[in-house]
């Protein structure tokens, strides 16, 4: 497994700019990540996947050094995007893995390319209207979000992804998930 940052690229899409990582062989995986994170999240999370699978992780409009605009701002325009970025890399077929708000898009792109998205995997993803502030739970996870968008928080991610990725897999799924 590897540690440390696993390395940024970009590519222009018909939206703009979008930060990818793309690591491994075989089989193509699309990652797409949930609230907060970023392409990191994604490679880190699937760094396992790469022993038998390609791994392209992307970073969604107003992610890291993915540019927030009002034309990239919804889950079709970011499921457009996604199947964008794997055109250009020549991938045809794939499956999906999305987590958290990463949920809308990942699902509008299977439904708009079903052709091309042979699977979706959804780990705690949205996947109904979703209003955070309206409830005390939801207002709590906000404030959780934003504490992981510090430097602190972006390291105690980083370092318990890599260090112990199939806890940061399972606690999640053991939390939120059905």
């Amino acid at each position: 497994m590897s540690t440390g940052d696993v390395g940024e690229q970009t590519t222009e899409t018909s939206f703009g700019t979008v930060e990818y990582t793309d690591r491994g062989r075989g089989s193509a995986v699309l990652f797409v990540h949930g609230s907060p994170g970023g392409r990191d999240q994604g490679a880190l999370t699937s760094d396992f996947l790469t022993r038998s699978r390609r791994v392209v992780a992307i970073s969604r409009p107003g992610h890291r050094n993915t540019p927030l605009s009002a034309e990239s701002a919804g889950p079709s325009a970011q499921a457009t995007m996604a199947a964008e970025i794997m055109s250009g890399l020549g991938i045809d077929r794939y499956s999906i893995v999305c987590w958290s708000g990463g949920g809308p898009a990942s699902y509008t792109l299977a439904a708009a390319y079903p052709g091309r998205v042979t699977a979706v995997v959804g780990v705690a993803a949205v996947s109904a209207s979703f209003d955070p502030a309206g409830t005390l739970r939801g207002r709590l996870e906000l404030v959780e979000e934003r504490m992981l968008f510090t430097g602190v928080g972006r390291w105690l991610t980083t370092t318990f992804a890599e260090r112990a990725p199939a806890t940061a897999m399972s606690t999640p799924l053991a939390g939120e998930g059905t």
